[in-house]
């Protein structure tokens, strides 16, 4: 039964102001994505379906709110794509809330309880990773995505109940087989990070070989194509401290154990594409998002356990009508978290130009910015911090060589506002008052950088930008 109810209900228990009987009602649900009603109906409805109305409709999960919005309105129809009451929460601002060391129940409680106007939703978590978060001037919408690429999870969104929950979905047993003749079925592979033999990196340098020269430094996955993908990948290690041991060789069968054990786990996810089937039929048993699905595609000859990252569901027939599953989704904490590792992994390396494209993708998710020390910067959600400043210079008063370091506040560096690891740093020289003049700078400890001209012409005062880029130690 779909139900039509007043603009500022909060409780569904009774038959509403009407009870609706559309043309057309599918929710549409991805996980941690959009969540809505597409809905079409008769023109004896138009004094029912306006702006801000409530339509109450039966969902897999039951009852669920969807708010009418943007109205369209032909000779014999009404249609609607009416979003959750979840994105309610885009109409509350959280003018200041800074979350310190907080488990993800007790942030998003600190986030809720800072809204202006007070807000009607109710939160919680299971995630007990403690976290922290600066929340300033952002709607209650925003603040919970950063909360999912901070903290991790998925969304529950139930009415005005919102959660963040560390696992969801059931396994009651499904399986498709992908084969030729299946029809109403297509895939999407990705074969990007595919790897079937690896160069693993551990702390300083390590590899495999660290204690017998004459063992592989390579893992090899039992799977393998026509093919080759092989890949290096550096692995962390900093929950081994070399004090907790007693002996140097001690530490070193430590790191070259846990070494061997993280690209293992890297191979087993990897060695498969990465793949996503969209099914236009009704899966049986069947719940919600993140439920267990079984695949076996004889074409690829994989058979993978997959999950269900998003369905349409026809109301009016109470069954699926297409259902969206796979070994990975690029919803909010998906997206973000590849992002913000993306960043991370070329900051040596990229250039300030891709880094721009990548760093404005995600600038929904800066954590916190300001300015120190006459360096303006932004730290973001994954640690990774940008800054910048204007270095003035007057060169009159220095004599220079072909390249020269320059004595900068006499102390032949640049102090950083923060300790920033494996920075990429850019310096360009703008106003100068005479041609020939290019800027370098390079990290020469983690709080401070060497700023290097190379001259081609005469003296002059010029101003040097400096941007650096890299991760917060």
């Amino acid at each position: 039964m779909i139900r039509v109810f007043g603009a500022t209900d909060t409780t569904f228990t009774s038959n509403g102001d009407v009870v609706l009987r559309p043309l057309k009602a599918k929710v549409h649900k991805k996980d941690n994505g959009d969540y809505y009603l597409d809905l079409d109906a008769g023109l004896e409805y138009i004094d029912h379906l306006v702006e801000g109305n409530i339509i109450v409709a039966n969902t897999p999960t039951g009852d669920q709110a969807f708010r009418v919005g943007n109205v369209t309105k032909t000779k014999n129809k009404i249609s609607s794509k009416c979003f959750h009451v979840f994105y309610d929460s885009k109409n509350y601002l959280i003018a200041e809330a800074d979350v310190e060391n907080k488990n993800c129940g007790d942030a998003l409680t600190q986030l809720n309880v800072s809204t202006e106007p007070w807000s009607e939703f109710s939160v919680s978590s299971d995630i007990a990773t403690q976290n922290s978060y600066q929340c300033i001037r952002k709607s209650f919408y925003d603040a919970l995505r950063d909360v999912v690429s901070i903290w991790g999870g998925h969304l529950v969104r139930n009415n005005f109940n919102i959660s963040v929950v560390s696992e969801i979905g059931t396994d009651n047993g499904i399986v498709v087989q992908y084969k030729k003749n299946l029809k109403d079925i297509t895939c999407h592979e990705n074969w990007n990070a595919v790897c079937t033999k690896l160069l693993p990196i551990g702390r300083d340098g390590i590899k495999l070989n660290a204690l017998d020269p004459s063992k592989s430094i390579y893992v090899v996955s039992s799977t393998q194509y026509d093919l080759p993908y092989c890949k290096t990948v550096t692995f962390t290690q900093d929950n081994i401290n070399k004090e907790d041991y007693p002996t140097e060789n001690d530490y070193l069968q430590a790191l070259v154990s846990d070494l061997e054990q993280q690209a293992e786990d890297y191979l087993e996810t990897n060695c498969v594409p990465q793949v996503n089937y969209t099914l236009k039929a009704n899966l049986d048993k069947l719940t919600d998002i993140g439920d267990t699905v079984e695949v076996i595609d004889e074409r690829l000859g994989v058979h993978l356990m997959t999950h269900v990252i998003g369905f349409v569901y026809d109301c009016l027939f109470e069954q699926y009508s297409e259902v969206e599953f796979g070994n990975f989704t690029e919803t909010i904490s998906g997206l973000v978290g590849n992002m913000t590792q993306t960043a991370e992994k070329v900051a040596e390396t990229a250039s300030l130009e891709m880094q721009d494209k990548i760093f404005n993708t995600i600038e929904d998710y800066v954590g916190s910015k300001g300015e120190t020390d006459g360096w303006t910067w932004q730290k973001y959600a994954s640690g990774v911090c940008v800054a910048w400043k204007e270095v003035s210079i007057n060169s009159a008063s220095i004599s220079w060589s072909t390249f020269l370091t320059s004595l900068y506040s006499g102390i032949g560096s640049v102090t950083l506002p923060f300790e920033i690891t494996n920075a990429v740093i850019e310096a360009s020289i703008n106003n100068c008052t005479d041609v020939g003049w290019v800027a370098k700078a390079v990290q020469t400890s983690a709080t401070s950088l060497g700023l290097t001209i190379v001259r081609e012409g005469n003296t002059g005062t010029m101003t040097v930008n400096v941007c650096v880029r890299g991760k917060i130690s």
